[in-house]
């Protein structure tokens, strides 16, 4: 007669020492993910900060000096990210200084923004400035097309760490 022969069974399962599919102790895939993520919000934050800041800045206000002087720190802000020191004086100064480098629009724009900002530090009832976000916009348009924002700037706008100049 013949042996009998096994009949095949499922292998025993290996003993693991802890770790999971891909290599690493438990828990650990979880925590790759929360540090990558912590990472990408540290690198994107200045950005999304950035723009946070704009949005406040050129936010519908019923007040004129809030809403003009928002507009002027919106374009300072655009022209520090692109590498551009503000220049020192009056609304107007700055304006005629930045106005000598930009495009007759531009120039047009930061005129009637400063003006705008002028007429609501210094009346007493200053009226509601309606075109402040469109001298805004052509105005930033203007700095970007004269001044390329520096790579890094993009995502690390100048305009957020004070004290530093560019020029």
């Amino acid at each position: 007669p013949r042996p009998a022969t096994a009949t095949p069974t499922a292998a025993a399962p290996l003993p693991t020492d802890g770790g999971s599919a891909d290599g690493l102790p438990d828990g650990w895939g979880w925590a790759w993910a929360a540090g990558a993520l912590l990472l990408g919000l540290a690198g994107a934050g200045p950005r999304l900060t950035r723009m946070a800041l704009a949005k406040i800045r050129l936010g519908a206000t019923s007040d004129p000096r809030r809403a003009s002087e928002g507009a002027w720190s919106e374009v300072r802000a655009v022209a520090r990210d692109r590498g551009r020191a503000w220049p020192v004086g009056t609304t107007r100064e700055v304006a005629a200084e930045l106005g000598l480098e930009l495009d007759a629009e531009g120039r047009a724009a930061i005129a009637a923004l400063a003006l705008a900002v002028e007429r609501a530090r210094y009346d007493r009832e200053p009226d509601q400035p309606s075109r402040l976000r469109e001298q805004v916009r052509t105005a930033s348009r203007a700095i970007q097309a004269r001044w390329p924002a520096p790579t890094a700037g993009k995502w690390w706008p100048r305009s957020l760490w004070p004290g530093r100049s560019s020029r």
